[in-house]
């Protein structure tokens, strides 16, 4: 719904094309927060080219957009593992840590590009300091999330 949407600062702007409209664009995907008058974290924006009197067109988008993260979580849970390679020190310590970008390349490889997730997303990596199995859950629409399984092994040297 578009009140779910606006909680979680995903937005779908219409009249993106025009000046008034590219300039929004740009201020969200940069993450300007309008409402605190200061700078925060990027937003998710979705682009309509539907006019925003034609509610039937509108409710398409809408609902075209949600059946695309539906299909993306159905990816994700059928895919399996994501499997990372590390570096491991004394008592199993990884070397490094587990970021966002990872996450979003290696479930792009492992889905061979069905699933593109966004830093827009919301995703919950876990703090991962040794080997072992985590869930990484992650929000693809307001109304539909994912959990991303994550399986930490040792480089072979």
């Amino acid at each position: 719904s578009i009140l779910a949407m606006a909680e979680r600062k995903c937005y779908l702007l219409y009249g993106s094309t025009g000046w008034i409209g590219g300039i929004c664009k740009k201020l969200l995907e940069e993450g300007g927060d309008w409402e605190k008058g200061r700078e925060g974290s990027p937003k998710e924006v979705h682009c309509s080219k539907v006019r925003l009197e034609n509610r039937g067109q509108m409710e398409e988008e809408l609902d075209r957009i949600k059946q695309e993260a539906v299909d993306a979580a159905e990816v994700i849970k059928s895919m399996g593992s994501v499997v990372l390679k590390r570096k491991v020190g004394a008592g199993n310590k990884i070397f490094g840590k587990v970021t966002h970008k990872q996450m979003m390349d290696e479930v792009a490889k492992k889905s061979d590009g069905k699933v593109k997730l966004t830093l827009k997303m919301k995703m919950d990596v876990p703090t991962v300091e040794g080997l072992g199995s985590y869930t990484v859950p992650v929000q693809l629409h307001p109304e539909v999330s994912a959990a991303i399984k994550l399986e930490v092994e040792e480089e072979k040297k």
